[in-house]
Parts: structure tokens; C-alpha cells; sequence
């Protein structure tokens, strides 16, 4: 037997459920999320994060003084968007950990279901190697099917 480490069941009411309240607090936020961005966009960006966030509350400090703010610069502005960054931070807190348990999860159900898969689709091989009629029609199914690989290594970038 193939070892699982999983074997659960989610009831469509559950996912249900989950989908109409991630769809609520999305809807609470629609006037606030006003873009998306491109991939390109996302590549190039500075990230906020708790080391960028205490050098921007710094420079904002800074700020407060005239003498110490380049003309280039709205005061308001820059306190705006750190404070929508912070305000969108918190909603992070709580959305990536849920985010990464729900991919973790799907990840590795869907890696067992496709060992599985594999296991299956390699004894339909040697049955079909043996001349056995229906293993045969299955074999050819699955093996002219776009995904049928063995998993590939990581590459380092």
C-alpha cells in the first residue's frame, strides 16, 4: 500500500460556507482594493515589510520637520499610504497563514492522489505489456493524456 498522510473529507457545505464569507470580506474591502497589479509590476515593486515598515515610519518622523522634507514630497500622501499599508497588513496577518494551510493541504492531497494515479497507471502498463484486453484501452487513455510524467527535480535559480 502507498503511504497517505491524509484522509479527509470536505463536505460541500463546508466549502460552501468558507467561499460565501472569503466572498463577504472581500466585498467589506471592494473600495479599497482598487488595482491588481501585473507580474511585472509585482517583480519590480519595493515590499513592505517589518524592516522596510520601520524605515518608512522613520522617514515619516523625520518629516514632520520642514527642514528635513524635500519639496518633492505631500506629507499626506505619504502618511496615507503607510497607514492603508499597515491597514492592509493586519488583514494579511490573518489571510496567509489560511492561505498557506489551504495550499499546504491541497498540495498534498493532490501529490497522493497523483502517486496514486501513477502506481494505477504503471500496473495498466505491465497489464497491458501482458496482452490483457481492457488494460490495454486504459493504458492508451492515460498515456496519450497531456500529464503523465514522473515529478521533476527542483531546479535552483
Amino acid at each position: 500500500m502507498i503511504e497517505n498522510l491524509v484522509d479527509v473529507t470536505i463536505p460541500d457545505a463546508a466549502v460552501n460556507d468558507c467561499i460565501t464569507k472569503i466572498a463577504a470580506a472581500r466585498d467589506a474591502l471592494k473600495s479599497f482594493l482598487l488595482y491588481s497589479l501585473t507580474p511585472e509590476q509585482r517583480r519590480t515593486m519595493f515590499k513592505m515589510g517589518q524592516d522596510s515598515s520601520e524605515y518608512v515610519q522613520k522617514g515619516i518622523d523625520y518629516a514632520q520637520d520642514p527642514d528635513l522634507r524635500s519639496d518633492k514630497l505631500n506629507l499626506g500622501e505619504w502618511n496615507n499610504d503607510f497607514s492603508a499599508t499597515r491597514q492592509y497588513m493586519k488583514i494579511l496577518t490573518v489571510l496567509e497563514p489560511f492561505y498557506f494551510d489551504v495550499t499546504d493541504m491541497m498540495m498534498l492531497c493532490g501529490s497522493e492522489a497523483i502517486d496514486q494515479a501513477q502506481v494505477n497507471y504503471r500496473f495498466l502498463r505491465f497489464q497491458a505489456a501482458e496482452n490483457e484486453i481492457k488494460a490495454r484501452g486504459a493504458y492508451e487513455d492515460l498515456k496519450n493524456m497531456r500529464w503523465n510524467q514522473q515529478r521533476k527535480p527542483a531546479t535552483k535559480k
